[in-house]
């Protein structure tokens, strides 16, 4: 796509509409670059347009709206024409050479290729769902998660929210929305089962670790409202019942948290087989 939507700039007829186009996918990239984290997808709006430029640039290099007869016609290229050309020309040679030659390399991150598909999803499989799909969960399952939201490979029942929507998390358990997040309070426990009940929600799991990572200078940003002493709240209220967890996913380094966000999950902090860790993932069960 990339390669050939340059080559729409030839072609001679409808000037006007393929320069609109082009001052559309400026606009769109310029936005990616300056309003947003600048993630591969989020040029996907542009895509469908870059891919209709590609096709008249192909158009044009396989000379499609020529008639035969008038290729006698023709005057030879320009020098300015055969300057273009050639730049051009090595705009595709340097893209194909760098999706065939880079894209395809374990250089640019995980592919799977020709590989089968069983064997693809435990490389790529996040330690979070690793952990839950090992876990002797029941059939009827439906885990409700606060944090996570690369939830593609869970092989169970489940309910999430991405950050950018309302916490649905906060939404079911706040009992004072209109207060900011930190300070809101908790329903009462009848109140929490009978609210995860309606949804059926048989667990919660917390990804502790990307919900530092949103709160980090610079991201997103995650609600104040879910905190390690909210969960132990819901705990003494006999709400949820923490489950135990596999150490080799559960547990992370405890200096691999930054110093910065180290008192935010202080009652997370343990001191296990000699060495100093952070509990970055939790699973409960609701009661």
């Amino acid at each position: 796509v990339f390669a050939f939507a340059p080559l729409s700039l030839m072609w001679r007829r409808h000037r006007k509409l393929i320069l609109a186009l082009w001052v559309y996918v400026l606009w769109l990239f310029f936005t990616w670059w300056g309003l947003t984290h600048r993630i591969d997808r989020f040029w996907v709006p542009m895509l469908p347009v870059l891919c209709l430029l590609s096709g008249i640039g192909m158009g044009w290099l396989l000379a499609v709206d020529r008639n035969p007869a008038d290729v006698q016609k023709e005057q030879p290229l320009q020098p300015t024409q055969m300057l273009i050309g050639g730049l051009v020309c090595l705009v595709v040679a340097l893209s194909l050479l760098f999706n065939l030659g880079y894209i395809t390399t374990p250089l640019a991150g995980f592919n799977g290729f020709l590989l089968e598909q069983s064997s693809a999803r435990q490389q790529a499989i996040t330690p979070s769902m690793a952990l839950l799909n090992e876990m002797d969960l029941p059939d009827d399952a439906r885990v409700l998660f606060v944090g996570e939201a690369q939830v593609f490979d869970a092989e169970f029942d489940y309910v999430y929210n991405t950050v950018f929507d309302v916490s649905l998390f906060q939404e079911w358990l706040s009992a004072t929305p209109e207060l900011p997040d930190a300070e809101q309070s908790l329903k009462t426990a009848d109140e929490i089962r009978s609210t995860l009940r309606d949804h059926g929600i048989t667990h919660v799991f917390v990804n502790w670790q990307e919900v530092l990572r949103y709160r980090a200078p610079g991201s997103y940003g995650y609600t104040e409202f879910v905190t390690p002493q909210r969960f132990r709240e819901l705990v003494e209220m006999g709400v949820l019942e923490e489950q135990a967890t596999d150490p080799r996913y559960a547990w992370m380094p405890w200096d691999a948290v930054a110093p910065n966000q180290q008192q935010e999950v202080a009652a997370l902090h343990r001191r296990a087989r000699d060495q100093e860790i952070f509990i970055r993932y939790q699973l409960f069960e609701v009661q």
